[in-house]
């Protein structure tokens, strides 16, 4: 019993998370906001929008974190997201890579489905590789095209080309 109170003395002891806002000042010297309230706002809109040209990142940072709970629950209220280049692609999964064009997991809002955005910048060759490697729909979007997905189905707008069936909504 005295071996279990020391062991866990012991991992305490040497535990250097942060879990306290107190911490945050104390040891990173940098002053501590507050919750973010807006992940309610969020959860409460009937609208979305998201933008930005890395897939990745975006993907990093929504991934099992309550603001991404909180876009699910706008759709499941009724609301609409909107993605726009890399964000698009990230919504989806399979995600595509634009550093390489391979393919990694998404945010899996869109399954089914993959995304080249902004695919005007992209080699044919890289193009090529990615339609190679796609074991899944895959939209190939130009600057100002755009795949719509409503209740009542798929909107193509612009010329996107399309590998595959598109998911059914």
């Amino acid at each position: 019993m005295a071996l279990a109170v020391g062991l866990a003395f012991f991992l305490e002891y040497i535990d250097n998370t942060i879990k306290l806002p107190d911490e945050v000042t104390g040891i990173l010297k940098i002053p501590y906001l507050g919750p973010v309230p807006a992940i309610a706002a969020v959860a409460a809109a009937r609208f979305i929008y998201l933008a930005g040209e890395s897939p990745m990142h975006l993907r990093s940072v929504l991934k099992d974190t309550p603001l991404w709970d909180a876009l699910l629950e706008v759709l499941a209220s009724g609301g609409l997201v909107v993605g726009v280049a890399g964000s698009a692609a990230a919504l989806c999964d399979p995600m595509v890579d634009p550093r390489g064009g391979a393919f990694t997991l998404g945010l899996g809002l869109v399954p089914n489905l993959a995304l080249v955005t902004e695919a005007e910048s992209w080699s044919p060759e890289r193009r090529h590789r990615t339609r190679e490697l796609a074991n899944t729909a895959l939209a190939v979007l130009r600057t100002g095209d755009a795949l719509v997905r409503s209740a009542t189905g798929w909107e193509s707008v612009g010329d996107v080309e399309l590998h595959g069936e598109l998911p059914v909504t």
